[in-house]
């Protein structure tokens, strides 16, 4: 659906992945080196999730920016809509009940 929709309004549509360490309280007790590693590895591994979505829902010739950021996703998502002044956003539900 976001493509059709960047499509019909011909704009431009970013697709975002918000890596919240909130979620893995674990990793505040490791050893600092071992929570940069673990960090890392939770950015690259949405890196690589967004590329393999972009890539698996390509479509019409959109071609999305991904956008990969660290902490919590609300304030993220809105912090990326205000400084690209986006003007629609539609969410995904983790695969729950669809967009």
């Amino acid at each position: 659906m976001p493509y059709s929709l960047a499509q019909h309004y011909r704009a431009k549509l970013f697709v975002q992945h918000v890596v919240e360490l909130w979620q893995h309280p674990e990793a505040a007790f490791a050893p600092a080196h071992y929570y940069e590693e673990f960090r890392g590895y939770l950015l690259h591994n949405g890196e690589e999730e967004l590329r393999k979505f972009v890539k698996s829902n390509a479509d019409n010739g959109i071609q999305p920016e991904r956008v990969v950021g660290q902490g919590m996703a609300a304030d993220s998502i809105l912090a990326l809509a205000e400084a690209q002044k986006v003007d629609l956003i539609v969410m995904g539900t983790h695969g729950r009940r669809g967009v």
